[in-house]
Formats: C-alpha cells, structure tokens, sequence
C-alpha cells in the first residue's frame, strides 16, 4: 500500500499547496461536487472496461478511479488509516465485502489482493 501513501501524500499537498495547472487543485477549488461527479464517472468507466475484458483498460481505469477516491478522501478529511482499518476490522468481525456480496472474500482478503493489485501495477 506505499503506492496508496505516496498518492495520498501527493494529494495532500496539492491540497495545501496550490500549483498552478494542477488537475487535483482544480477539483479541491470545485468541491465535493465536483469529486463526486469524477468518482461516479470512473466507475462507470471502471464497469465499461472491464465488461469489455480489455484488462489494460479495466487497470487504467482502476487507477484513475483510486486517484479520484484519494481526492474525495483528502476532501472529507478521511486517513488512508481508516480506510485500511475499517477493511481489517470488517474481516474480524466476520464482515462481508461491498466488492464481493456473497461474501467469499473478506475485507481483509479484498485488501491483499487490491495490494498486490497495485504492486504489480506499480512495477510497470
């Protein structure tokens, strides 16, 4: 999850820091309307991607989702701790995943693999 971090971090300072040209200052200065829209929007294009069994499109949009989720979480003030915390704490408690309502993958089991995920990603 150190790829998580550092684009949290990014996204962060964007926050705190204005650029000038900079896409993630440009969604903080439209607000969480703005955000959500681009959530909305990528995943949708997560769905199209995937439905279409392109598996370098299903991963570009996976990050193009995953940066408009850090965004929206640096917006509402939400840690990456949390998140990843509230994944462990659903598995311990039995929890079924929102990714998997049959519930034959925990949280916990969900978040190894979206690591691996991006690890794999990461290293091309």
């Amino acid at each position: 999850m150190d790829m998580l971090r550092e684009l949290y971090a990014t996204v962060e300072s964007r926050r705190a820091e204005k650029q000038e040209g900079s896409y993630t200052c440009y969604l903080f200065e439209k607000g969480l309307d703005k955000i959500l829209k681009k959530c909305g929007e990528e995943c949708s294009e997560v769905r199209i991607a995937a439905k279409n069994g392109k598996q370098e499109d299903t991963v570009g949009e996976l990050s193009d989702l995953l940066y408009h989720l850090t965004v929206l979480m640096v917006n509402e003030g939400i840690p990456l701790e949390a998140v990843e915390q509230e994944l462990i704490q659903g598995a311990s408690a039995g929890g079924k995943t929102v990714l998997n309502p049959g519930g034959t993958a925990t949280r916990a089991e969900c978040a190894q693999i979206l690591t691996r995920f991006l690890d794999r990603t990461a290293e091309k």
